[in-house]
């Protein structure tokens, strides 16, 4: 059930993020990161988590989650690196920009 968990508190993140409810997908968040503990999927989890606390304007904790997940990409296999890298350049932050660039924006 640990998997049902993560992907089911994800989802609610997901969809919290999308209605504006920061401070709930937050909650989800962090809840699906400490049922999850370890394993590569926390890695998305911390990106979601980055996403959330930048719309927060927690700049500092932000940058720290999706610095967690952008640096541990080296570590992926390549087709797994290929597809991470991806995410971050193709999913929106906003109507403006992809997650990379609000990364660039926020945290370089």
């Amino acid at each position: 059930y640990k998997d049902y968990d993560e992907n089911v508190y994800l989802y609610l993140a997901k969809s919290d993020l999308k209605l504006e409810k920061y401070v709930s997908a937050l909650g989800h968040i962090n809840y699906a990161i400490q049922k999850l503990g370890a394993g590569p999927r926390l890695k998305e989890l911390y990106l979601y988590r980055g996403i959330i606390e930048l719309k927060l304007k927690n700049t500092e904790s932000g940058c720290k989650s999706i610095g967690y997940f952008k640096d541990d990409i080296k570590n992926y296999a390549k087709i797994e690196r290929k597809e991470a890298l991806k995410k971050m350049k193709y999913e929106s932050f906003d109507e403006k920009s992809s997650i990379y660039n609000a990364y660039k924006k926020y945290c370089l």
